[in-house]
């Protein structure tokens, strides 16, 4: 993991603001640089102007030597993906979500599109795919239907290419779907902390409601089973981010250092930004050590497998190196 000055995270912090959170750390510090003398004139282009302004007058304040209060912000690359990467140790998602290092720092989206793109001779964008893969992994099957059509050759290239580029987050799908229980009024399953995740299984319930000469429907959630649910895969992914922020908040509460997180968006002064990267690098490489998985696949009543200590070390040394996982 490459180290920085918290200049320099203030430095990308600018650069993000502007629209530069794809390019590498190094493009991002330099186009400050090279800009320095009128980045207040710059605000026009920025994605995001009022942070970016807020950023550049943090920037000069430090530059003068003066105490900021301001804090600088960094996005998990692709949360659900890389939670996936872990639990399955596969090294294809984990280059995808930039939890191994490949020299460069990738855009899932961008990847899987012009894999797809290139290998079927579709004409998808960015967006169509970012529209479509998110939900995918949180167990939606209408997004895709929408953007590509029912039982297109579209549909089928989209498929084959995320088992081709994302087959850990693939497997792990299968896996989390098919341990819903048609019965089950509740799933439960323990985390890694020691908490237990207890989710109610909610289906909606209409009821036509008479007063008098007055008549309505009234729809509601009802605790009750569900026959093929869906939400398991969200449900199971959400617990372990969950997982994840709490133990971020434990780790800089021990550090001393106030962090603020917005799901997979992680906010604090910029002295402690290379702390923060290295917690989240350290309860990545915590949970691909552990039998997750395993663990929760025998909790829902099936048998598992778990990985070779030789497969589990080898992929623990391959994040070691992360360098964009927050980016």
């Amino acid at each position: 993991m490459q180290k920085f000055s918290p200049i320099q995270y203030i430095m990308i912090d600018i650069a993000n603001h502007y629209g530069m959170d794809k390019c590498s750390w190094q493009e991002r510090i330099s186009w400050v640089a090279n800009n320095d003398s009128t980045l207040e004139y710059q605000d026009i282009d920025a994605d995001s102007p009022i942070l970016y302004s807020k950023a550049v007058r943090a920037y000069r304040e430090a530059k003068a030597g003066n105490p900021i209060g301001h804090m600088v912000s960094l996005d998990s690359t692709w949360s659900g993906g890389q939670i996936m990467a872990v639990l399955m140790r596969c090294t294809k998602t984990a280059e995808a979500s930039n939890m191994i290092d490949t020299g460069k720092r990738v855009d899932i989206y961008t990847v899987v599109k012009d894999y797809m793109n290139d290998k079927f001779g579709t004409s998808i964008t960015r967006q169509d795919m970012k529209d479509c893969l998110m939900p995918r992994y949180y167990g939606s099957k209408a997004t895709a239907i929408n953007t590509f059509g029912k039982a297109t050759p579209e549909l089928y290239a989209f498929i084959d290419t995320c088992k081709q580029r994302l087959p850990g987050a693939e497997d792990c799908l299968q896996m989390m779907q098919q341990t819903w229980d048609n019965n089950a009024t509740h799933h439960v399953w323990p985390l890694l902390d020691g908490h237990i995740a207890n989710v109610p299984v909610m289906d909606k319930e209409k009821k036509r409601i008479k007063i008098g000469d007055t008549s309505f429907t009234h729809i509601a959630n009802v605790n009750k089973p569900v026959k093929d649910g869906l939400a398991m895969a969200a449900n199971f992914i959400q617990g372990e981010d969950g997982y994840i922020v709490s133990t971020m908040g434990r780790k800089a509460k021990r550090q001393s250092y106030d962090l603020v997180v917005i799901h997979d968006s992680f906010w604090c002064h910029p002295n402690y930004m290379q702390q923060t990267r290295e917690n989240y690098l350290s309860i990545m490489i915590n949970m691909a050590k552990h039998p997750i998985m395993c663990d929760w696949l025998t909790c829902m009543g099936f048998k598992c497998v778990e990985d070779s200590q030789a497969v589990i070390d080898n992929f623990v040394s391959k994040l070691e190196s992360a360098d964009y996982f927050l980016s």
